[in-house]
């Protein structure tokens, strides 16, 4: 059922977007790696957000996928992947209301924030069934969030040359560097590895981007239940070294993603799960040494992470693809 309304959601965005061709031997499918990197260039020449790219590139990934497995053929141009993201932008902007969102020092209180109203979109793999006991932000000005502001200005006026090298890998100032774009990276670098074969590549390559835009869905609700604001507004000793994300804070998305794609990677690939841990691990401590996220918006985000990877591992039956 839930392959049958993916096929049915994703047949909708596409509906009249790409041009089939007409003569079938000559149009040429183009193998995965060109068909994301075309898409993901079509995300940051239109400078989409998050959770807009993460499914943008789930919704090309997935249907390239079903293309390569029914062996079927289309021409992939800059011009119908437009139109594919501006279908996108609309689902994701309908329904737009921040009209509730609470005022005071502890909140965000930014103009116009990204994606407030994801939980009118569909995710591709998780269920009503998916559950995750996500606790509340910790009270402003208690004992556990005094303690994390202090760390968050220790740590980022500390940093290393190493540390400056990894927050600018993670900066998140487009979508090349933000998680839907550099785990997709790292997932290529190992089809090349063990040479996998396209059904195989299209495969892992739908499976991630899919897990990556649910896992944006459940981190922007979290961060519109709460609405946390950042440590800078808190403190004007904590050293931001990238731009202030344009959401609330609690939990990082950074952290989810991270923890997500570590799951299934480390799935696919075991013989390189040390390698996927340690990204995940440097993902998420990019953003205490920013200056972007205290550490309980990384260590929640990396439970909700991990909660969601275990579920579509779980769900899609997931193994080792070598």
């Amino acid at each position: 059922m839930k392959t049958l309304k993916l096929v049915v959601f994703v047949g909708a965005i596409f509906a009249g977007f790409f041009v089939r061709s007409q003569i079938i031997q000559a149009s040429i499918v183009a193998e995965p790696r060109k068909v994301m990197m075309l898409a993901t260039d079509v995300a940051l020449e239109a400078n989409a957000n998050g959770v807009v790219s993460s499914r943008f590139l789930a919704v090309v990934a997935t249907d390239y996928y079903y293309n390569i497995k029914n062996n079927l053929n289309y021409n992939y141009s800059t011009s119908s992947l437009k139109i594919t993201l501006n279908n996108v932008v609309r689902e994701e902007t309908k329904n737009s209301n921040t009209k509730l969102r609470p005022k005071g020092q502890q909140y965000w209180s930014g103009e116009k924030p990204d994606s407030p109203n994801v939980n009118s979109l569909t995710p591709f793999i998780l269920e009503n069934d998916f559950k995750h006991n996500m606790p509340a932000s910790p009270v402003y000005g208690g004992e556990i969030f005094d303690n994390a502001l202090l760390e968050v200005v220790r740590m980022s006026n500390s940093k290393t040359n190493k540390d400056y090298t990894n927050i600018e890998k993670w900066s998140g100032e487009n979508v090349i560097t933000r998680p839907e774009g550099f785990w997709q990276d790292e997932l290529y670098k190992n089809v090349k590895k063990y040479k996998l074969t396209q059904e195989q590549y299209a495969y892992a390559q739908m499976i991630l981007a899919q897990a990556i835009s649910d896992s944006y869905l459940e981190a922007w609700k979290v961060k519109y239940k709460y609405w946390t604001s950042s440590p800078k507004s808190s403190d004007d000793r904590v050293s931001v070294y990238v731009k202030n994300p344009n959401h609330p804070f609690y939990v990082s998305e950074y952290a989810v993603t991270a923890y997500v794609a570590n799951s299934l990677l480390s799935v696919m690939f075991p013989m390189d799960a040390e390698n996927f841990i340690n990204l995940a691990k440097d993902s998420s401590l990019s953003r205490l040494m920013a200056g972007v996220n205290f550490s309980y918006d990384i260590e929640e985000g990396k439970n909700l992470g991990q909660a969601i990877g275990k579920y579509i591992i779980n769900n899609q039956s997931l193994k080792a693809l070598r």
